[in-house]
């Protein structure tokens, strides 16, 4: 796991960020030393560039970033030579509302725009998700599934995305998850609720 660079006070930072003057980061910006960086809640953040080298000369990386910086991410990677898979680890907006508050570091209004803000994932790849709105161990155990290739799926009957069947139903359920505080989903019927596979199984 790469650590982020966050202009954060240092006792507001996390074991895998590190924390970085506003002047230090600007001189970081303008090195070069950043793979991707971004702004959010008046916090700037970003991807060293040569820790991700680094790593990658002993195996896999995994990087924290903002759902807005994937596409760009992703061909940057891909360019460097890379597999690319996108995880997004997502949990309900009555949950994710509660989180904030007990962390108590953002303002109230800054909570409800955070919550509020749900960004949609343009990727080229597949997009696995993670929920994470019961116990921490439950979300690390279904993340370390995807990352070692194994882990449980459903399988689905879906619609054609590009049919109106599918965007209709696709808004209802937005609708109904919004009333209900929970994450949306596409639409689909399942077939079978747990089946244990890898990674690769389920691309084919």
């Amino acid at each position: 796991v790469i650590s982020r660079h966050l202009t954060r006070d240092p006792e507001k930072v996390t074991g895998i960020e590190i924390s970085t003057s506003d002047a230090d980061f600007s001189s970081m910006v303008s090195s070069r030393r950043f793979l991707a960086t971004w702004s959010s809640h008046e916090t700037q953040y970003g991807i060293s560039r040569p820790s991700v080298s680094q790593a990658l000369e002993s195996g896999d990386v995994v990087l924290n970033v903002s759902r807005k910086e994937i596409p760009g991410l992703e061909q940057t990677l891909e360019e460097m030579g890379c597999d690319v898979a996108v995880v997004v680890i997502e949990a309900s907006a009555r949950v994710l509302q509660a989180r904030l508050q007990a962390r108590g570091r953002e303002a109230p209004e800054q909570i409800a725009l955070r919550v509020a803000r749900q960004p949609s994932i343009d990727s080229r790849h597949r997009v696995w998700r993670v929920r994470n709105d019961a116990d921490v161990d439950s979300a690390v155990t279904a993340l370390l599934e995807i990352l070692t290739g194994s882990m449980k799926c459903s399988l689905w009957v879906m619609p054609d995305v590009n049919s109106g069947v599918f965007a209709q139903t696709q808004q209802l359920i937005a609708v109904l998850a919004e009333q209900n505080s929970v994450a949306s989903f596409d639409p689909h019927v399942t077939l079978c609720p747990s089946v244990r596979c890898s990674a690769d199984q389920v691309e084919r």
